[in-house]
């Protein structure tokens, strides 16, 4: 369990200005090395210089950029972040999806479903080439295809990729590079500007993602010769994280490298808990460096 540490700074010494009769004004810093969201007493401003502390005045932020407040029932320093601050990285917040990549003996003839992939590049204005992912869905409809997992947040949540129906898809084929990439069974394209292209996931809407929506970036290389691979089929009306369908030739599919799918952070969320403006610091974090006002009986 995280403990909460902290150390004080004083500017007076040997302890706090004496502005009346009974009243006593402090100044100083307070560095919260590891911060807990069960708060401890900071006994060294409220009882080593107070008979009774009667107020704690922060800055805004401390110096590694987080939001405080003092909490006058734990009698500490609380503190909060932004949302899209999130750090992408921070596996208690979040686990990669990695969409599969389904074998299928004939995509194109998996029931009334199996249409080609394309990819459709972001032009040069776009400098890390976000696409679009594009198809001549039977449904005859922009679907959002569904990866089935559920570990994102420790919930229900899956991530979506959105592939818009087009009757004359735009774009260049996507096909699975087995084997000879820096990944096994690459998404690969012949990039009509030789450049790599992403296409984005969203984390869905859910009770369980907290108060923002998180985003990857999907990594399709360029290969001069992409076309050696197979072609990648979307499946719109498959089972969850079973929608790409391609012929594997080892008959047992596979997934979309965890390598190939980079997280972007968190995006502005779609829920009211959004409009609260910041959600709580997890235990553990060195929120940094805070000045400090106190004032109280001497």
């Amino acid at each position: 369990m995280a403990v909460y540490a902290s150390t004080v700074a004083i500017d007076q010494d040997p302890g706090p200005e004496r502005i009346s009769k009974n009243l006593g004004i402090l100044t100083g810093t307070i560095d919260v090395t590891n911060y807990s969201t069960t708060g401890a007493e900071i006994t060294d401003i409220t009882t080593k210089y107070f008979k009774n502390c009667l107020r704690v005045i922060l800055d805004p932020m401390t110096d590694n950029g987080y939001f405080v407040r003092w909490d006058v029932t734990d009698k500490c320093v609380h503190a909060y972040r932004n949302p899209s601050w999130v750090v992408p990285h921070d596996s208690t917040q979040f686990t990669k999806a990695t969409p599969a990549l389904t074998y299928d003996s004939e995509p194109a003839a998996t029931g009334e479903f199996g249409t080609l992939l394309y990819f459709l590049e972001g032009g040069v204005t776009s400098p890390y080439n976000i696409g679009t992912l594009q198809s001549t869905c039977t449904s005859n409809a922009s679907v959002a295809g569904e990866t089935d997992n559920t570990a994102c947040f420790g919930g229900t949540p899956s991530s979506r990729f959105i592939v818009f129906d087009n009757n004359a898809p735009a774009g260049v084929q996507i096909y699975v590079r087995e084997t000879g990439g820096t990944t096994a069974d690459e998404l690969t394209m012949i990039s009509p500007t030789g450049r790599d292209g992403y296409f984005l996931m969203y984390t869905e809407s859910s009770a369980a993602v907290p108060t923002h929506i998180w985003a990857c970036a999907v990594k399709v290389h360029h290969y001069a010769g992409a076309a050696a691979g197979k072609l990648l089929y979307f499946d719109d009306n498959g089972a969850a994280d079973a929608q790409f369908l391609f012929v594997d030739a080892g008959t047992s599919g596979g997934v979309i490298a965890p390598a190939d799918i980079i997280p972007l952070g968190s995006l502005f969320g779609l829920t009211s808990d959004f409009d609260n403006g910041t959600v709580e610091v997890a235990s553990d974090v060195d929120i940094g460096l805070v000045n400090f006002v106190a004032y109280g009986i001497i």
